[in-house]
């Protein structure tokens, strides 16, 4: 994907050096343009093609609200305000802004804006590659087998293979690659011998599409690939703790762990 290009408005030469400092840090960023006062920064909001802009509250000829309150809502990044005043918060977030920094931030802070920016600008396009790629792989899958050999993105027609995202990523899992999975919000989080992913999926939706046999729920918010079980603790609570051949450690719950201990013995 391509950076997301930045504007830094503030008329502090030293906030701006240390927004560009952060930022060259980020190799998904790029800041095109700089501007100390509102007439600059609106010149630049105008013209040029702009991502994202960090915009303090108080400038020099007019505040950063009255810099957008004069940009056309089509012209209009996605904005970050940074300001050493706290008063203004409930204004920029009546105008959807994305964030608020409060100076002095810290450099974590500031991160957390950034991720916050990277979900809001970045999550479309990757649902557009998600879908696309959930397209191809049904496609293939409905192939003979002979078409499908030279693609790594397939395996059998009833091999089902799972997408979830790793920062802007989208990876493509076989069932024998996925250890264990745990719920995260409204999301999964799949822990395989690639690496981890997250993918926005319900534990029962999993199941659903999941291989008959092979994956088990064993916590609400656990489920375990049978074929990566080593062995089961008994806990002093009366839960089990279950142990991965990698020696990770999962929890099982008395709710589930019947039925685990039915499908282990299949």
């Amino acid at each position: 994907m391509s950076p997301l290009n930045i504007l830094l408005v503030d008329d502090d030469p030293l906030a701006r050096a240390n927004l560009s400092r952060l930022l060259g840090a980020e190799r998904d960023m790029c800041v095109v343009g700089e501007a100390g006062d509102g007439a600059s920064a609106l010149s630049l909001l105008e013209t040029a093609t702009l991502d994202l802009a960090f915009v303090d509250v108080e400038l020099p000829d007019m505040t950063g609200f009255g810099v957008l309150a004069r940009l056309p809502a089509a012209r209009r990044p996605a904005i970050v305000f940074t300001t050493g005043h706290r008063e203004f918060a409930a204004e920029a977030f009546e105008i959807r802004a994305l964030d608020y920094l409060l100076k002095p931030y810290t450099d974590e802070r500031f991160r957390n804006a950034l991720d916050r920016a990277r979900r809001h600008l970045r999550q479309p396009a990757l649902e557009s590659i998600a879908s696309q790629l959930h397209s191809i792989v049904r496609h293939l899958g409905d192939q003979p087998p002979s078409s499908a050999t030279n693609s790594p993105l397939v395996g059998t027609s009833s091999e089902p293979q799972f997408m979830a995202k790793s920062g802007n990523d989208i990876h493509v899992f076989k069932p024998d690659q996925i250890k264990w999975i745990e719920a995260q919000g409204d999301y999964l989080k799949i822990h395989s011998t690639l690496g981890n992913a997250l993918v926005r999926e319900t534990m029962k939706g999993f199941l659903a599409r999941a291989t008959p046999g092979i994956f088990e729920r064993v916590h609400k918010s656990a489920i375990v690939n049978l074929r990566y079980v080593r062995r089961l603790v008994p806990l002093n609570s009366g839960d089990y703790r279950l142990e991965l051949l990698d020696g990770t450690p999962v929890r099982v719950s008395r709710n589930y762990f019947g039925q685990l201990k039915h499908a282990l013995a299949r």
